[in-house]
């Protein structure tokens, strides 16, 4: 598959718009603030306050792998994900992506990791990530996003 229908983009693009729009309610509500202090008592919803590692495992229990097959699925070793869930290593953003792409993770909990990691989420104006964003939402594995990845001319993930 060389690129993504008419569909498949603007499925991808009404997903971003909507979080862009709900990102923009939010700056225009903190526009409106009266004090910098009262905004985060009254947002305290709004905010991740879990880390990677716990995001990560809940979302691996909800995922139902066991933690060796995650890491087969996601080209990443045993020992490097144990690293991660304990809070002795920080992946990259690839790595995190490969990571939700063998879990099959909806792109709203892969959005929510990423944020939560200081990584850029999934953005609708970066075409590598429009074809990760569409690889995530068609459960593609890792080695098929790599070839969609190579066969558009993108980075690989790993």
């Amino acid at each position: 598959m060389k690129n993504l229908s008419p569909e498949q983009f603007e499925e991808i693009v009404s997903l971003k718009k909507a979080s862009l729009d709900k990102g923009l309610d939010r700056l225009a509500e903190f526009a409106d603030c009266r004090s910098l202090r009262d905004y985060p008592d009254t947002h305290e919803d709004s905010f991740i306050h879990e880390a990677v590692p716990s995001l990560l495992d809940r979302m691996i229990t909800q995922s139902g792998l066991t933690k060796a097959a995650l890491s087969r699925r996601s080209a990443t070793s045993e020992v490097y994900l144990h690293q991660v869930l304990s809070g002795r290593r920080n992946p990259s953003r690839d790595r995190l992506l490969c990571l939700c792409l063998a879990m099959e993770a909806p792109l709203s909990q892969v959005q929510v990791l990423l944020a939560a990691a200081a990584y850029a989420e999934l953005y609708i104006n970066r075409r590598r990530d429009v074809i990760l964003a569409y690889c995530l939402l068609r459960r593609k594995t890792v080695d098929e996003t790599n070839e969609l990845l190579d066969d558009l001319g993108e980075e690989l993930l790993i």
